[in-house]
């Protein structure tokens, strides 16, 4: 039996090709700048068996129908949002995915992006590497605190609670909001408080976005949302793009 074709829409981890390479004939789109686009996956889903994609890929039903013979759709994603299930369904076309392995990477980085915007710190690196020095004790990049302040968090799963754990480092208040709320005694064990969305963007000093993409959560975040903030406040999204109108 020939071995199968395997094509990867960026690089991945050498590791993880490596043990790929010794069950199939993989090719590797080698540009890890850019997405690629449409016409260029077909191309390369026409001269595969199986197409391993990255969570920015969007695998629709042209791309599924462009080759007959695709055997698989091998996701690097934790949910398949930018794949078509139905249409790989209605062509017998397996998708697969990867387990939650992403939660405290991903809590990290939104604690990190909250920090960064509160007190300045890409903005005055930035200012710093354009020659702006304004001085040791100039309020220039004074910023916002973080210690004391209240952290609303949207979706309080894995990630949610994840960021909520390093916010009690920090003295935060934290108060959360979810399709399902926590028993009580959860919610006393996590330090965090249940409020309805308007209510949490009310009171929020920052506001950290963790539901997952549906049909109920697209554009959750709009203009009106947006108003019932603090003009003070802060929005992270470490979630998916769309759910910001």
């Amino acid at each position: 039996m020939s071995r199968p074709r395997v094509f990867v829409t960026q690089p991945i981890a050498e590791s993880a090709l490596g043990r790929l390479r010794a069950v199939a004939d993989v090719e590797v789109n080698p540009d890890s700048s850019r997405v690629l686009d449409k016409a260029k996956l077909i191309e390369g889903v026409k001269r595969c068996d199986i197409l391993l994609s990255l969570l920015h890929d969007t695998v629709d039903a042209d791309v599924l129908s462009a080759n007959p013979n695709l055997m698989a759709v091998s996701s690097m994603n934790i949910t398949q949002d930018r794949i078509d299930l139905a249409a790989a369904t209605k062509l017998g076309i397996p998708v697969t995915n990867i387990p939650a392995i992403v939660t405290d990477a991903t809590a990290d980085i939104a604690f990190g992006l909250l920090l960064s915007v509160a007190r300045n710190i890409a903005y005055g690196d930035k200012l710093f590497r354009a020659g702006v020095y304004p001085g040791s004790q100039s309020n220039h990049l004074a910023g916002a605190a973080v210690t004391g302040k209240t952290l609303g968090l949207v979706g309080f799963g894995r990630i949610g609670q994840a960021v909520g754990r390093r916010a009690r480092g920090f003295e935060m208040k934290i108060i959360y909001t979810d399709l399902n709320r926590l028993l009580p005694a959860e919610e006393e064990k996590l330090g965090a408080s249940y409020r309805r969305l308007d209510d949490l963007l009310r009171e929020a000093d920052f506001v950290s976005l963790h539901p997952q993409l549906s049909a109920a959560t697209r554009h959750l975040m709009g203009a009106r949302q947006f108003a019932l903030m603090k003009p003070t406040a802060f929005v992270i999204n470490t979630s998916r793009g769309p759910i910001v109108d």
